[in-house]
């Protein structure tokens, strides 16, 4: 059986300390237009494979946040297209050839292909979910989070890193 990860070492640790290859995406204060608004679109546009270890929310109101899994599309509406901060400062933050991170309060021209997670979310309580089994974006997958109620200001971070050498599916 292949080795993928580095013996006796955190996979995360390893992708930040010797490759400086993990990454927070934060997002703040966007404020939805209306119920089922798409808010926050992260899409993998490099050669290798991304997996996303935590979320963190934080809603002003209290209101369901629900994660999308595989959504497809362009997104359109306009937005602000955020950068991508290396958890390593040394090192550059992910550049937008790698990556497309879009905040906006209605992401249109998506379409919602499935509900991967649901957050249920309290006035002003942060939930964090860990996904140890790492959910993964290869090149072109993309995901969204959208908001079910439109009074909910959501604030948080996706953290990420990129896969080592010898995760690329093979």
């Amino acid at each position: 059986m292949k080795q993928i990860f580095p013996p006796q070492q955190d996979h995360r640790r390893y992708a930040n300390v010797v490759k400086g290859l993990s990454y927070t995406a934060p997002f703040f204060e966007i404020d939805p237009t209306a119920v089922d608004d798409l808010v926050v679109y992260m899409k993998n546009k490099g050669a290798d494979p991304l997996e996303i270890f935590r979320i963190t929310i934080v809603a002003a109101a209290a209101g369901g946040i629900q994660l999308i899994q595989k959504v497809t599309g362009t997104a359109g509406g306009g937005g602000t297209a955020r950068t991508v901060l290396n958890k390593d400062l040394s090192v550059a933050d992910m550049s937008t050839d790698q990556i497309e991170f879009v905040t906006d309060p209605d992401i249109t021209g998506l379409t919602e292909d499935d509900t991967l997670d649901t957050f249920g979310q309290l006035t002003g309580e942060e939930n964090t979910h860990d996904y140890p089994e790492g959910i993964i974006l290869r090149t072109g997958n993309a995901i969204a989070i959208g908001v079910a109620v439109a009074t909910t200001v959501i604030s948080g971070n996706i953290h990420f890193h990129v896969l080592p050498e010898g995760n690329k599916n093979d």
